[in-house]
């Protein structure tokens, strides 16, 4: 009859299956990873919202020193006492004045030509 035959330890095959095995069980991790991640999204996403929310008020219930400057707007969505903000007016420059006056002055002179012309034609 002949010998049994011996199995080799390091056989390609057994190689190939060992490492397939390990990549399963890493596999196997990650998904369980995924699934956890999965399960724990929607009170990560409320618990963002609520810090959102928490930033934002402390943010508009503290003046910051940019807003407090001349330039700047205000913003009233969050003020109690808004009729104590101070109404202050823009300035016009002058040469913004005198250019609209120009302008004005330019329009007008020509619609007074325009009827002068019509005015002859017709007559």
């Amino acid at each position: 009859m002949g010998r049994p035959r011996r199995r080799d330890k390091d056989s390609p095959i057994d190689n190939r299956q060992k490492a397939l095995a390990e990549q399963e069980e890493k596999l196997r991790l990650k998904q369980q990873e995924l699934e956890q991640f999965i399960r724990e999204t929607p009170g990560r996403k409320k618990e963002l919202e609520i810090r959102k929310r928490q930033d934002l008020v402390i943010r508009a219930s503290q003046p910051s020193r940019r807003a407090e400057s001349p330039g700047s707007l205000f913003d009233k969505r969050y003020d109690a006492n808004v009729s104590a903000m101070p109404h202050r007016r823009g300035k016009s420059l002058r040469a913004e004045q005198q250019a609209v006056r120009l302008r004005s002055l330019t329009l007008v002179v020509l619609l007074f030509v325009i009827l002068v012309l019509v005015w002859k034609f017709l007559s």
